[in-house]
């Protein structure tokens, strides 16, 4: 994947080709058959950030996979989404200096 990593490639999409309307969620030049796959085990904690491309692999088990998601985000977030899927860092200024 081009560029300093994955957020940075949708914030940029976000800001320069994405507009209302589309219902894409990602990027349709962005490879979605590379990447790395994180094999967790039962008790595993993920934190990632909201922008990072991923996907989910199907379970191929018997046993139904459950999850609990959280999302962090800034007390004004409802206020700016669109401008928080343009810019990866502006719901955490402390993690930009």
């Amino acid at each position: 994947m081009p560029g300093p990593g994955g957020h940075h490639t949708m914030a940029r999409w976000f800001a320069t080709e994405w507009a209302r309307g589309i219902t894409d969620q990602v990027p349709p030049h962005l490879d979605t058959h590379t990447g790395t796959p994180l094999l967790a085990d039962t008790g595993d904690v993920l934190l990632m950030h909201h922008l990072v491309p991923h996907a989910v692999g199907t379970n191929h088990t018997t046993t139904p996979r459950l999850m609990a998601y959280f999302r962090v985000s800034h007390t004004q977030h409802h206020t700016r989404r669109l401008e928080a899927l343009r810019n990866p860092w502006l719901d955490y200024p402390t993690l930009t200096a």
